[in-house]
C-alpha cells in the first residue's frame, strides 16, 4: 500500500505513513500508475562539470594531503622493512597524485549519475520526483502542502543562466540549512520555470 499523500510505501497493516504521518486509507497503488495523465512540466537538473569541480576543490586539495600522507607513510613504513630506503619519497608523491586526480572522477561519476536519475514531474494536482543515485528516492507531494516557492540564483549559475528553486512544505524529512522541502537544483531558465511552476500550483487551487 502507498501514502495517498507522499507517495511513500508503507508497511502492511501500518496505521501511519511512517514517511510523512498521514493516515492510512491510500490505495494499493502509488498515483504514479493509478494517473496516466501527461505531465504538465518535466525538470532535469543541469550539470556544468568545471563548476562541479570547482565546488569540491577544497575537498579534493583536503584529500590529497590527507591520502598522500597517509599512503606515504604505510609506504614509507613497507619500504624501511623491506630496506629499499632509497626510495621512501616515492609513496608519498604517489599517494598524493592518486587522491589528486581520483577524487575529482568519482566526484564527477556520482553527481552525472544522480543527475541522470533525477526528475521532476509536475501534474495538475501532485508533484512526482525522483532523487539520488545509491538509494533513489520516488515521492509524490500533493500541491496543498507546499506552502512556497522560491528562486534562487548563485554567482556561478547566474553565468550560466542556472538557478534552483524551493518547494517549502510545513514537515518533509529534517531541515537541512534552515529549508524545509524540495530542492531543485541547477534548473535552465529559472526565471520562466519558477513562474510556471507557481501558474501549475496556483492552477491546482
Amino acid at each position: 500500500m502507498y501514502c495517498s499523500i507522499c507517495g511513500s510505501k508503507m508497511i502492511d497493516g501500518a496505521r501511519f505513513c511512517q514517511s510523512c504521518g498521514h493516515k492510512a486509507g491510500g490505495s494499493s497503488q502509488p498515483k504514479s500508475i493509478e494517473r496516466r495523465e501527461n505531465p504538465l512540466k518535466v525538470i532535469k537538473p543541469v550539470l556544468i562539470t568545471w563548476v562541479l569541480l570547482a565546488q569540491y576543490l577544497p575537498l579534493q586539495l583536503n584529500l590529497t594531503l590527507m591520502g598522500g600522507a597517509v599512503g606515504g607513510l604505510l609506504g614509507f613504513v613497507i619500504l624501511i622493512f623491506t630496506g629499499h630506503t632509497n626510495y621512501v619519497i616515492y609513496p608519498f608523491v604517489y599517494s598524493a597524485i592518486f587522491f589528486f586526480f581520483a577524487t575529482p572522477i568519482s566526484v564527477y561519476w556520482v553527481r552525472r549519475r544522480t543527475y541522470d536519475e533525477t526528475d521532476y514531474r509536475f501534474y495538475q494536482d501532485h508533484l512526482e520526483y525522483a532523487e539520488g543515485f545509491w538509494a533513489v528516492e520516488k515521492k509524490i507531494l500533493q500541491y496543498r502542502y507546499i506552502t512556497d516557492v522560491s528562486l534562487r540564483k548563485g554567482i556561478i549559475q547566474r553565468l550560466y543562466g542556472l538557478g534552483t528553486i524551493y518547494l517549502s512544505t510545513p514537515s518533509m524529512g529534517p531541515a537541512i540549512r534552515g529549508f524545509r522541502g524540495i530542492r531543485i537544483a541547477d534548473v535552465r531558465n529559472p526565471e520562466k520555470i519558477y513562474q510556471k511552476i507557481q501558474e501549475i500550483i496556483a492552477t491546482s487551487r
